[in-house]
């Protein structure tokens, strides 16, 4: 199969190196890609848009919040169907509008304003890393990644605070024992070495913006309501400098890696090592999509038969053909 080291490197995909960085290669250097779609992910992409028309609409277009927050619902609403019946289109878009009862848009946190007028929700960020591109002469490797938001919050001492925000939906949440209450402590420790949180901190400041740290929203999906909950977790800087330098030192390595296997056209399992391992190659119940590349001598046949090569080279995500996209680089 062809391979095409990627140009433009999200964190998410050095995060599944860390995890297997046979799934790596087959997701970002064969770009390897088939119509399965994953409910959860469905379902918290759909309530990820929702939120972000709601802010839009408040922030930069002056709606009011109840006209705000109906867009958003309509959104999730004529989206296309979850296909989970707990994480339905219906519930979505109900949580979605008590979240904005909870946490309301005129008196909770605020967007930070931006040069050209409009508000830090969803903020893109594209960086140089001086790392020159294994396939394409000339070019750099770019990191690429985008902001839920940057948001200042007013302390009830008066102080303001500038947040990195994200929503996180899910189907439970930790509990002290033997109660109903929410564990806070446990709850906040799931995200105090986040690597998507991280890398986030760490391009704020290379735009020149210092964050106090990192406010999550929990919300809860689940058959009987529950309102959100708000975890606040800070970073330090030695923290976010020590995930910048492993970021850095990982993609080196897959490069060089990825150097080393087309110097030698052999099997990619040779080099980027698959993990074997029960738990890490299953994801909410289901096998790993490539997984029949490694149960077999011909598994690399048996995905060529069963995935096309596909590169979501364009922000709006419209996939193109590898050799397509080779050729408009003119890679061969």
């Amino acid at each position: 199969m062809q391979t095409l080291f990627p140009i433009y490197i999200r964190n998410s995909y050095l995060q599944t190196a860390g995890v297997c960085q046979l799934k790596y290669f087959r997701e970002s250097i064969q770009h390897l890609s088939n119509d399965t779609k994953s409910h959860h992910l469905v379902a918290g992409g759909i309530f990820a848009a929702g939120v972000e028309i709601v802010r839009k609409s408040y922030f930069n277009k002056n709606l009011t919040i109840e006209e705000s927050v109906e867009f958003g619902q309509e959104h999730i609403l004529t989206a296309e169907d979850t296909g989970d019946s707990l994480k339905s289109n219906e519930r979505l878009a109900n949580v979605l509008g008590k979240y904005f009862h909870k946490y309301p848009l005129d008196r909770t946190i605020k967007p930070c304003l931006l040069a050209d007028g409009t508000h830090a929700i969803e903020y893109r960020f594209m960086f140089d890393l001086g790392i020159p591109h294994p396939d394409i002469p000339g070019q750099n490797l770019i990191w690429q990644g985008t902001l839920d938001g940057l948001y200042e919050k007013t302390l009830a001492s008066g102080q303001t605070k500038r947040y990195i925000v994200d929503e996180k939906t899910c189907s439970s949440l930790l509990r002290l024992s033997g109660t109903k209450i929410v564990d806070i402590e446990k709850e906040c420790n799931a995200f105090r070495t986040n690597s998507q949180f991280l890398g986030y901190s760490k391009a704020a400041r290379l735009l020149g913006i210092k964050t106090d740290g990192l406010l999550i929203y929990k919300i809860p999906i689940l058959t009987k309501h529950e309102d959100a909950v708000e975890l606040s977790i800070p970073f330090t800087e030695y923290e976010i400098d020590l995930w910048y330098n492993k970021f850095i030192s990982d993609l080196n390595e897959l490069v060089e890696k990825y150097k080393f296997y087309k110097s030698k056209e052999c099997n990619p399992a040779e080099v980027f090592k698959p993990v074997f391992n029960g738990s890490l190659c299953n994801s909410w119940g289901t096998p790993c999509q490539f997984m029949s590349g490694c149960l077999s001598k011909d598994g690399e046949a048996i995905l060529a038969s069963s995935f096309q090569q596909i590169v979501n080279a364009s922000s709006d995500n419209i996939g193109i053909p590898l050799d397509e996209y080779k050729l408009s680089l003119g890679v061969s």
